[in-house]
């Protein structure tokens, strides 16, 4: 079954859908029926051992663009420095709020894939910032300041049941490796923590190296990794 989806049709003004599979038996059936329906862009999630042959993605004009990893962990709030990190207040987006959403998605499906034109990466990426700080598709942003009081950090967090996701994180450029990462981290997990959350996730693409090892040694271990192809019809 391809799911439609509203959200990212109307946001990218074409018709595109999502497939989960978890064999390849039926896919180009699938792909087909789409193609035929009108769709202009198929989202297909697969496991990671699941990898598509190059007959199909040269069929329907499909490519890997992200082998997703989600990393997950228990929350704890021992020995967390957070100075500072300030929550944000308001939900008017700034330059350096901005740049640091652009920041973020570096490795994002939405920017490697060069279907997508810039305008529509960085329009997707200000979307996101924007709607996390109204509230609503995140709880809390977080952001670091430097001496001159300019935002050198972002990281955005949703609180469910029982899981906290973090959705937006990324730091300065000329500022990685000096610990902002981890502070903005630990303000996630004391959040968390403070409000009964035990769990808390982060997704990242394989691909970037840095970030995954970052996550693991903010003691975070790997759950689950998805192959997403797209598929432009």
């Amino acid at each position: 079954m391809v799911e439609y989806l509203q959200w990212d049709s109307g946001f990218f003004k074409r018709k595109i859908g999502r497939i989960s599979i978890t064999n390849k038996s039926n896919l180009s059936d699938l792909l087909d029926n789409a193609r035929k329906s009108g769709y202009n862009l198929i989202y297909c999630f697969t496991k990671e051992s699941l990898l598509i042959e190059n007959t199909i993605l040269d069929r329907f004009n499909g490519s890997l663009v992200d082998q997703k990893i989600i990393f997950k962990g228990i929350t704890n709030i021992t020995n967390k420095d957070i100075s500072d990190i300030k929550e944000f207040e308001g939900t008017i987006v700034n330059e350096e709020l901005l740049n640091l959403a652009y920041l973020s998605g570096s490795y994002s499906r939405y920017k490697t894939d060069y279907h997508f034109t810039e305008a529509e990466f960085k329009k997707f990426y200000r979307t996101w910032v924007e709607n996390s700080l109204k509230k609503e598709i995140a709880d809390k942003t977080f952001v670091a300041y430097n001496k001159e009081n300019m935002i050198v950090g972002l990281v955005t967090v949703k609180k469910s049941i029982d899981t906290g996701t973090i959705g937006l994180i990324a730091t300065d450029s000329s500022l990685q490796k000096r610990g902002l990462g981890r502070k903005l981290m630990n303000a996630v997990q004391i959040y968390l923590y403070n409000n009964g959350i035990s769990f808390w996730e982060v997704a990242t693409q394989k691909d970037n190296k840095n970030a995954c090892d970052f996550y693991r040694k903010c003691g975070l271990t790997e759950k689950e990794t998805n192959n997403i192809y797209h598929f432009w019809l």
